[in-house]
This record gives structure tokens, sequence and C-alpha cells, in this order.
């Protein structure tokens, strides 16, 4: 084998090497993106598996305190966002905190039925919900003509992202308090505290206000 032949062997392998790599790093990525229906079916799975071995009759008795309407583009669990137990918050997700039937009677079980003594109605920054409603054209669905509306009524159409997403949240807390006899005797009673608030996405902050 002369000089020549070897160098081009070498140069080949490297090159193989190089591809396979990026091959490699390139699955983990898409892995971590997102699951295809049968990893889905896995991960849920063998992730249950895990929490089986634990100890989850710890959450059995545990007594929730506090009611949170979010966006359902909210990710972090509001558990960890207020550093609460599990099991402390009733977490209720639509788009953009427009408070539906079936939300509004998750908020009335939680004040009537659980017995929370704190209700939040919480927006985030950047809320993307928000900005398509500021955006304003039909987006070829009812259900979000619907949502776009909802939102678009809360606010001025020369606000901006962050005074919109603001009075979002304040004014979807009023409603529910208009609209809803369970959570106004609660509130009356002295057995409720109602707050908005927005969620900085890049601080942490939480910035709550009192209504």
């Amino acid at each position: 084998m002369n000089e020549q032949t070897l160098k081009t062997i070498i140069f080949f392998s490297v090159i193989v090497i190089l591809i396979s790599s990026i091959v490699v790093i390139y699955s983990s990525c898409k892995r971590q993106d997102y699951f295809t229906p049968v990893e889905a079916v896995k991960t849920l799975t063998d992730g249950n598996k895990t929490f089986q071995k634990g100890d989850h009759n710890l959450y059995q008795n545990v007594k929730p305190k506090v009611a949170v309407l979010c966006c359902s583009e909210h990710y972090i669990p509001a558990e960890i966002l207020f550093n609460l137990n599990k099991g402390e918050v009733v977490m209720v997700q639509e788009l953009g905190q427009v408070p539906y039937l079936n939300s509004m009677a998750s908020l009335e079980y939680a004040v009537g039925q659980l017995g929370v003594n704190s209700l939040i109605v919480l927006g985030h920054s950047n809320c993307q919900a928000v900005k398509m409603a500021m955006d304003a054209p039909p987006h070829g669905s009812p259900f979000l003509d619907f949502i776009c509306k909802t939102i678009s009524d809360n606010f001025k159409v020369e606000d901006v992202l962050d005074d919109a997403i603001k009075k979002n949240a304040q004014s979807t807390l009023h409603k529910i308090i208009q609209s809803s006899d369970i959570i106004n005797n609660a509130i009356n009673a002295n057995k409720l505290s109602v707050m908005w608030g927005v969620y900085d996405e890049k601080s942490g902050k939480v910035d709550l206000k009192q209504t």
C-alpha cells in the first residue's frame, strides 16, 4: 500500500466518522424535540412505572389551597412558580386565560367544593394568544376567532403587548367575579382572596395584584 492510498483511506475514514457523529447528534436532538407516537407511549408508560415505585399515596390527602387560571402556553407548574407542595394548586389552563364554561366550572368547584382560599388569574410575558388577538385577522376557526374576540375586548387597539397582557388578566378576573355567585359568595364571606398577575418568563417574577 503506497503512501497516497493510505492518506486517501485515512481521509475517507475521518469523513465517515464525522458524518456518523453528526447523524447521532441530530437524531438525539430530534428525539428531544418531540415524541413519535411509539416513543410517546413507551416514554409515558415507563415514566408511570417509575412513579408507581415511589410513594404516590403522599398525594391522596393533600388539600388544595390555591386555584390558578393560566394560559395553555404556560408550561411551568404553579406549584413550582409559587414554591408550594404538589397537590396544593388547582391549575386550570385555557388559551389566553379565556374562561370557558368548563374552566368556570373547574374554578367554582375548586372554591365551592375543594375550599381553596385564593384564586389567581395569571398571564405571562410574550403571550402569543394575546398577540394573536392584537393581530386580529380571522383565523379560519370559529373557536380561535372567539378566543381572539374575547381577549381583544379586554384592551385598547393602541395598547402595546405588555399592557394588553396585564389588562387581559385583570379584566378576566373581574369577569369571573361578576359571573359566578359561588366565587362572589366566598369573597363576601372572607373565605376567598382573588388576585391577578403576570409571570415574567425572563426573571421568573410574578407581579400579583389584589382586587
